[in-house]
């Protein structure tokens, strides 16, 4: 049998004309982006937590594959060219660099606010230009946008919507439940029925995430079909207020139940199954009434060459090169810079994951003695601690080790805060202090241990520091660690085999920030066992 030329698939290429080589291109840039946020995906929850509004983001990153597909509509043919693949290459370092950049300045709040999908842009837009060029990235903008929203820091301000929106909702479903007769009363987010029975409206009946979710699912349809903007915007707000109303019915049918039935009748029936389908019905309807907002499917835009031999021709004198090859070697080259994406993000899948819905202001550590209770339980196992005192700022504890690090004498100052923002602490020990050898270590978990070497009074020591979320009281809560130590044989013999790609996270995020050396210089034992642990 002859083996297959690249002029044969060149030949298949044009077979199917124009518009079909587009797939080609689509395909290629489908491939190289999956590779590029598989260990996003990967780490992200395949549904919407009623609990969890940031959670819509599963959403956008499922469905940006979808669009992917979809905007074979509007891409071009593909056009390999020296100028497209430098750019996409540009973009690419730019990509590595910047997670490299925000690993090692965020420390564990890089995945808390999924600095990852943030990053999808540069990703996406690398990919587009080295297949389609800079005309291509115009024609299908719309995927580079839409691709900001797979992180949730944009909308985080739509979060602190919840409370007044759980509360209208309560009073639509209070006052529909007095207009239909039955004598109930409200308090707050509560119902109160006449035999004194309770019923809740809490924000899991009234997720915003959910909505931010259906409008994130409309919208990459809504870029498919053909139809004016206006059309498309009124057909999304229609959609929202579609599942707004099926929303409020279904807290009213839950309503109705408990009123004559009893909470455990309405816990049991209406309430176990309604609120996992009302997305789907949403969804299902907005597409079955598109044609009423003028909204319609065209795709064959493409102009189909009736002869093959000279579509051929013509392709290839306007891209110097065999329709063919530039079909192998875009798959190639988008393969490959998905592979160069997928190693520099291979260490998301490890990271510590403190969900930022987590994080309040209204936590309360009264005296610290969180602070203390979470240091004892670092250390057990590990060696003797004693807490030396606590305070409104900080816990000291006295850290004595095994003899294995050779019975050194550590002080760990312990700091707790409310929030992830204060998450970083400076050096503690005076102006007076010289420093040198700055260095950052990323860890396998995420977390950054920040070394250094200073010297004090004549005297040489050595100061890390870094900070570690918990969860405490229901609550995250962020605990900044400063270790110091005198023995100039305490650093580096404790530490185990990190992946190649966190230390060149390290490396790069040490030149980046103005450090330079062995990023695993000056990194204490105590302070990588319990960063590590």
């Amino acid at each position: 049998m002859m083996p297959i030329s690249a002029e044969d698939i060149g030949v298949c290429v044009v077979l199917f004309g124009s518009y079909r080589l587009r797939v080609v291109g689509i395909s290629a840039l489908l491939a190289g982006f999956i590779l590029a946020a598989m260990n996003s995906i990967r780490i992200t929850g395949l549904s919407v937590s009623d609990s969890d509004p940031s959670t819509y983001i599963i959403v956008v990153m499922l469905m940006l594959l979808v669009a992917i597909v979809l905007s074979v509509k509007y891409a071009p043919d593909p056009e390999l060219k020296k100028s497209n693949v430098a750019i996409g290459l540009s973009l690419l370092a730019i990509y590595v660099l910047a997670i490299s950049y925000a690993r090692g300045a965020m420390s564990f709040l890089f995945i808390s606010y999924r600095i990852d999908a943030l990053l999808f842009p540069i990703i996406l837009a690398s990919l587009i230009i080295l297949i389609f060029g800079i005309k291509g990235l115009k024609r299908m903008k719309f995927l580079v946008i839409y691709s900001i929203f797979a992180s949730p820091l944009l909308l985080l301000p739509t979060f602190q919507i919840s409370s007044p929106f759980t509360a209208f909702n309560a009073y639509v479903v209070f006052d529909t439940l007095k207009a239909i007769g039955i004598p109930v009363l409200k308090s707050n987010l509560t119902i109160i029925a006449p035999s004194s029975a309770q019923i809740s409206i809490a924000q899991t009946c009234a997720d915003i995430g959910a909505f931010i979710a259906l409008i994130m699912f409309l919208l990459p349809i809504a870029y498919f079909y053909s139809g004016k903007i206006t059309s498309k915007i009124k057909w999304i707000v229609s959609g929202v207020a579609l599942m707004l109303l099926l929303n409020v019915l279904r807290m009213f049918s839950i309503a109705i139940v408990w009123a004559y039935y009893g909470i455990g009748a309405a816990v049991g029936t209406i309430h176990v199954f309604i609120g996992e389908v009302l997305f789907d019905i949403a969804i299902v309807v907005m597409i079955l009434i598109s044609g009423r907002y003028g909204l319609r499917i065209r795709v064959g835009t493409g102009k189909h060459s009736k002869n093959t031999a000279r579509a051929h021709r013509a392709y290839k004198e306007r891209n110097n090169a065999n329709p063919g090859h530039i079909a192998m070697a875009v798959f190639v080259l988008a393969v490959a810079f998905g592979s160069i994406a997928y190693y520099a993000a291979s260490p998301y899948i490890r990271l510590a994951d403190a969900p930022i819905s987590n994080f309040t202001p209204s936590v309360n550590i009264s005296n610290f003695t969180a602070s203390v209770s979470l240091i004892r339980q670092l250390e057990a196992g590990r060696g003797n601690i004693t807490v030396v005192g606590s305070g409104r700022d900080a816990v000291v504890a006295a850290v004595h080790m095994n003899s294995s690090l050779n019975g050194s004498t550590y002080v760990v100052i312990g700091k707790a805060y409310p929030y992830a923002n204060n998450s970083i602490m400076q050096e503690f020990t005076g102006n007076s202090t010289r420093y040198s050898g700055m260095h950052a270590l990323i860890l396998k978990n995420g977390v950054v241990v920040h070394a250094l070497e200073g010297i004090s009074n004549g005297s040489l020591f050595y100061v890390n520091y870094f900070s570690l979320p918990y969860f405490t009281g229901g609550r995250y809560i962020t605990l900044s660690y400063e270790i110091i130590s005198n023995d100039t044989a305490a650093y580096g013999r404790c530490m185990g085999n990190d992946d190649g790609a966190d230390y060149l996270e390290s490396a790069l995020y040490d030149y980046e920030a103005g450090y330079f050396g062995d990023p695993y210089k000056y990194v204490l034992c105590p302070s990588y066992l319990i960063a590590s642990g």
